[in-house]
């Protein structure tokens, strides 16, 4: 059942569902609880004079926080997270695989060993001395072609 009432206080809705009623043990008076169908918000009412009171519920606009896309993958996708992070890497700043992981702040349980060798990253990869860095394409290029990486 569908009530007109005051204009809510929250998001300026005229209609509002009925939620019980309730005794305010401040006075003894008897209240009635309305939702607001637009913002969920819940507020009281005198209904012998229907005047509002300044007591009001916690509104629930969302049951949780909302999610994008790009959300979800900035949080989960391997690629997506290396793809940004390599991106990042600044010119003459070459830094060992490991510094690069703990730069890419996997979520734990992401199995992302595999993905660091697939052919897309080779260009910001290379190997010196048994040990794997990452750095700026073109500085990696540079390295590559002078044969100082592999």
């Amino acid at each position: 059942m569908s009530t007109k009432h005051e204009p809510c206080h929250n998001c300026g809705g005229t209609d509002f569902v009925k939620k019980g009623t309730w005794i305010r043990a401040l006075d003894g008076v008897k209240m009635q609880r309305y939702v607001c169908k637009n913002c969920k918000t819940s507020f009281s009412v005198d209904p012998e004079d229907k005047i509002s009171t300044p007591y009001t519920y916690k509104s629930k606009p969302h049951s949780g926080k909302r999610y994008t896309k790009d959300d979800i993958r900035k949080e989960f996708d391997c690629r997506f997270i290396i793809r940004e992070t390599a991106k990042k890497i600044e010119r003459d700043n070459i830094m060992k695989e490991s510094e690069f992981i703990k730069e890419c702040n996997f979520p734990g349980g992401v199995a992302y060993r595999d993905t660091l060798k697939e052919e897309e990253f080779q260009k910001y990869k290379g190997k010196a001395g048994g040990d794997y860095f990452w750095g700026h394409p073109l500085d990696m290029e540079e390295l590559k072609r002078d044969y100082i990486m592999k």
